[in-house]
Order: C-alpha cells, then sequence, then structure tokens
C-alpha cells in the first residue's frame, strides 16, 4: 500500500490540489511538525487561491524550523502578489526542489540491466547505510545503486546526527540510475534547542 506521503506527491503531481490537501491534513494531524506536509498543505492552498491559509500554515512551519527555506521564501512572496508564487512550477517539483535541502545525483556500481528494467521512475526508494557508501534499494529491498562516495560520506556523518532522507528515482536509461534526495528531518541540537543550520546540501 503506497503512504500517504507518497499519495500526497502524486496528487500534485496530477495537480489535484483538493486532494493534495486532504492527505496532507491527514500526515499533518498525525503528525503536527510534519514541515513537509506543512509546507505542501501550504502551497495546496496557494494553487485554489487561499492565501490567508498558505500564510498561517507558512508562519507556523516557522516557529518549528525558522530556517526553513521554502516557508520563508513563499511567505515573503505571499506579501507581495499570490500569483508569482502559483507562478512555481506545478507538475510537483516544488515538493522536491528546495535549495540546500535537496539534489539530483546519479548512482554508481548501479545493478544488472535485468533488474534495472523493472525500475519505475517515480517511485520511492529506501537507502541503507553502509560503513564507506550509502545503497539505493527498492521498498521491497533490491539493490538499485550507491551513491557517489562525497555524497555518501557527508550524508552519513549527517545522519549519525539525526538528519533523515526520503529518496525518489528520477530517471533511468539503460545502467544510468538517478535520484532525487530530500531532507527530510534535520537534527536538532538539544542543548541549545535549536535545528542543525547546516542544510544537508549546501555546498
Amino acid at each position: 500500500m503506497v503512504d500517504l506521503s507518497t499519495q500526497a506527491i502524486q496528487a500534485a503531481l496530477a495537480c489535484d490540489w483538493q486532494k493534495a490537501i486532504k492527505l496532507n491534513l491527514e500526515l499533518v494531524k498525525a503528525t503536527p511538525d510534519d514541515v513537509q506536509a506543512l509546507n505542501r498543505l501550504a502551497y495546496s492552498h496557494i494553487q485554489t487561491d487561499d492565501p490567508k491559509k498558505a500564510k498561517r500554515i507558512y508562519s507556523s512551519i516557522l516557529k518549528i524550523d525558522p530556517q526553513n527555506l521554502m516557508a520563508n521564501k513563499n511567505l515573503n512572496k505571499l506579501k507581495g502578489n499570490i500569483s508569482t508564487v502559483k507562478a512555481l512550477p506545478t507538475n510537483g517539483q516544488i515538493y522536491i526542489d528546495e535549495p540546500g535541502m535537496t539534489r539530483c545525483v546519479e548512482l554508481v556500481n548501479t545493478a544488472p540491466k535485468v533488474v534495472l528494467k523493472k525500475i519505475t521512475p517515480g517511485i520511492k526508494a529506501e537507502y541503507k547505510i553502509g560503513k564507506k557508501k550509502i545503497e539505493i534499494r527498492t521498498e521491497s529491498g533490491e539493490f538499485i545503486g550507491s551513491l557517489p562516495d562525497d555524497i555518501s560520506f557527508y550524508m552519513r556523518r549527517l545522519s549519525e546526527k539525526g538528519n533523515k532522507y526520503e529518496m525518489y528515482i528520477k530517471e533511468v536509461v539503460d545502467s544510468k540510475v538517478s535520484v532525487y534526495i530530500r531532507e527530510l528531518i534535520r537534527s536538532f541540537d538539544t542543548k541549545k534547542k535549536v535545528f542543525n543550520s547546516l542544510s544537508s546540501f549546501s555546498r
């Protein structure tokens, strides 16, 4: 069964904003501090011409994560003209492309072509952190490929601090596979009572 987060993203890809609102509301009801779901919910309200709700949601996101780039960016734009926010891509990229928090990466040491032929672009992928590399697998556990050494090293360090990520297969061409990686949870400094200021892909 496809999880609610994936369903919400798929609804956005189809520009079914009412369904996206419904699904993201369910996610937020279950986990009120889910900033990804809140961002999706706010943007869906923008697409249905309800900027007041969007502003309120973006403001609540900034109370949870003051450095959230998407919330800051869209809230500032909403103070101007809603059309400048609605003009952003509506093909689902708004849920994937977030400066400093996402990256598209081509995998290395990919699985044989007979395996890759079964991989459909757009599906959610899982990651497994090893001693040297981070492996990318299907949700059923089948190996797809590995992240390059530099990305593996950096993400492994941040994961040890508490960061979590989600990934989707972007493209499969012959033996080449690329994935979208998105920072899902940023580590929290319990001593300073703030989120880690270092974005996953700020370098």
